[in-house]
């Protein structure tokens, strides 16, 4: 049984958003639940594009991201369970099993993929076997028993609900069906630059010189599993009898889970503490509808320099959100739960949503090796870059982060204040606000830490650096910009026609073919938008 755990925690990026031990299962924290299906004002709440969780898993599992979030179908159980039960009732104890196996049933309803959902009895171990228990088990069938060959998520825990990424590379595994589970692509690019001229903004912008550029791809299976507390979750198995390529690189026929290579990060899930948490400064939309809303054709100039023809990407686009609040994939903790993507090619132009000052870029790529600054001809830079399904990817990503001014979040904010009547009665309110932008094309940055921009001025270019089932911009809002700061949500304002070919702005509402479109709109999963929100 082979399995690598994913070295360190990223900002925000990562599952929870904090530093702290890749060993999950052990943290003594209690997870509260939120609500799943909130009121949220979408744009044609019926629209025939906007995906169903099922859908959203479809999409995600065909480009190798098996999606089964089953916590979220005993989030309500669980917390009546706990609030009954105690290890001498026999009573309490029935029913938390059987409210267990409903549970259970929902969520292999909802993801008939798995193998199956087991409770978890501890009277059923010996209390020094408890700590043994692996939160990633493989099971070869050594001792005989049908579910031979299987991977396991498991979660012995009493109260923490836990979130787990496991990666699989090189092998076929089958669902409960038999059937094999679709796969896709980790990538790591290596790009080595002798520099014989020296970066004229000390290495900013990136190394000027001659190199190479090398790209490895990888076949591989990502699971990204919410497990209740005292859950066992079967994945998968492993095809038997099956040459595929172990883990020294070379084909073979695979007998054991010790010849795969697995990775893993398992985690106490961090809640959001204000689900309904919202602000009132409106998004301006990150990418641009038309050529003929750039006010400034230097600004055009600028973002097409060096940038050959045949790689631009033009605007005047739809794009479509892969991922909206709540969603399947990531955003369902406090680092990501308001979180927003929209799926774009490599290389489409982003543009400031606020007036602010960017406090922070990240856009050199994953890992760096050598020294950027010196002007030694001789120095060799080494730039690693990651994308894809890996579980490890999600540690590492291109960002660039804006602190909105104070007169745009107080004055423009203050035009669309509308207290519950956004989302399940949450309050909207003002105060700091910080806006980023993940996943960004590596040296695409324009402006620097310090640099003040406005509304709609051009920053970067979207990418597909870090955990990227597809090419996407994540774009988050955060009331602060620490390291475990949660989200908030915020909306963008109409700056452009509607898809009802009505230009809607100015903190206005507007009735528009017998119905009525608010000034702002909310993204949702499935639905394709631009500046005037449902295209």
């Amino acid at each position: 049984m082979t399995t690598t755990k994913t070295k360190g925690r990223g900002k925000r990026r990562g599952n929870n958003g904090k530093n702290s031990s890749i060993k999950g299962g052990s943290s003594s924290s209690s997870s509260s639940s939120s609500s799943y299906s909130p009121s949220l004002d979408y744009d044609d709440d019926n629209h025939p594009s906007f995906w169903s969780v099922a859908d959203e898993c479809a999409h995600y599992a065909a480009v190798g991201c098996h999606i089964a979030n089953v916590a979220r179908c005993f989030d309500d159980d669980y917390r009546d369970a706990r609030a009954t039960s105690s290890p001498s009732s026999s009573s309490s104890s029935s029913s938390s099993s059987s409210s267990h196996d409903e549970s259970s049933e929902r969520a292999m309803r909802r993801h008939p993929w798995l193998l199956g959902i087991e409770r978890f009895d501890p009277n059923d171990y010996d209390p020094r076997d408890l700590e043994c228990i692996p939160e990633v088990a493989m099971n070869d069938g050594n001792d005989g028993n049908d579910d031979a060959m299987t991977l396991t998520i498991t979660n012995v825990a009493n109260d923490v609900t836990t979130i787990c990424y496991v990666t699989v590379y090189d092998v076929d595994l089958l669902d409960g069906g038999g059937n094999v589970l679709s796969k896709g692509i980790a990538s790591t690019t290596t790009t080595t630059t002798t520099r014989h001229t020296p970066s004229i903004d000390g290495g900013i912008r990136g190394v000027h010189g001659t190199g190479t550029v090398a790209t490895v791809e990888r076949e591989c299976t990502t699971f990204v599993i919410t497990c209740p507390p005292r859950t066992f979750v079967h994945l998968c198995s492993l095809a038997r009898d099956r040459r595929c390529r172990n883990r020294m690189g070379t084909h073979a026929i695979i007998s054991s889970w010790s010849e795969v290579d697995i990775e893993s990060d398992v985690q106490p899930i961090s809640r959001h503490p204000h689900p309904d948490d919202e602000h009132t400064c409106p998004m301006s939309f990150p990418f641009r509808s038309e050529y003929a809303n750039v006010h400034d054709h230097d600004e055009v100039c600028d973002i097409d320099r060096g940038v050959p023809p045949s790689h631009r990407v033009e605007d005047g686009r739809r794009y479509r959100c892969t991922q909206s609040e709540y969603g399947e994939l990531t955003h369902f903790f406090r680092g990501n739960l308001h979180a927003i993507d929209f799926a774009c090619p490599i290389g489409t132009p982003l543009y400031s949503p606020v007036n602010g000052t960017i406090v922070d870029v990240r856009d050199r790529g994953v890992v760096q090796v050598g020294d950027t600054t010196t002007t030694n001809e001789d120095d060799a830079v080494v730039v690693m870059e990651v994308s894809g399904i890996a579980a490890r990817n999600m540690f590492h990503w291109n960002s660039i982060m804006i602190r909105a001014h104070d007169d745009d979040v107080g004055v423009v904010g203050a035009s669309i204040a509308g207290g519950s009547r956004y989302g399940n009665g949450g309050e909207s309110r003002g105060g700091p606000l910080f806006v980023e932008f993940v996943h960004i094309q590596t040296n695409s940055c324009l402006v620097r830490v310090g640099d003040d921009v406005r509304r709609g001025q051009f920053l970067c270019r979207s990418g597909s650096v870090g955990f990227c089932p597809e090419p996407h911009l994540h774009m988050a809002a955060y009331r602060s910009d620490g390291d475990d700061a949660a989200t908030v949500r915020v909306r963008f304002e109409r700056s452009c026609s509607s898809r009802h070919g009505t230009t809607i702005g100015g903190g206005a509402s507007g009735m528009v073919g017998g119905e009525v479109l608010s000034s702002t709109f909310l993204p949702r999963a499935g639905g394709w938008y631009d500046c005037g929100g449902l295209a």
